[in-house]
């Protein structure tokens, strides 16, 4: 494996994580997951929070199950991303095709980090 590919795999697991765990895009998956985990696991969870999305419920909440707050935390979706990427990057790597997805991910991460951290003044 290259470094060039090594570089664009751990970019794509970070922006994958971060799609995973806190990107406004998959909010309505994440929140349906995220009630679905609450009533499974707890009894007497409000059907809809109030005054904002099960996302906004389950971090207030300081007694959320394990598998919500897996579920929200970046550092913890990237293990479970980060080995499926590790493996494509492992076999697919040397192929052009690989490169399309990792790097429009890594170039999503990198433009994403910059924004919010490299930004002009306003």
């Amino acid at each position: 494996m290259t470094p060039l590919v090594a570089v664009l795999a751990m970019l794509a697991t970070y922006r994958v994580a971060l799609l995973i765990s806190a990107d406004e895009i998959t909010e309505p998956p994440r929140s349906w997951l995220i009630h679905r985990i609450y009533t499974h696991t707890r009894k007497g969870v409000p059907d809809k929070p109030r005054g904002g999305t099960w996302d906004d419920f389950a971090r207030k909440d300081g007694d959320a199950p394990k598998a919500v707050v897996g579920l929200l935390c970046p550092w913890c979706v990237s293990v479970y991303v980060g080995f499926p990427v590790a493996w494509s990057a492992w076999c697919f790597g040397d192929r052009s095709w690989w490169f399309v997805p990792a790097l429009a991910l890594a170039a999503s991460a990198v433009a994403g980090f910059l924004a919010e951290h490299a930004s002009p003044a306003r």
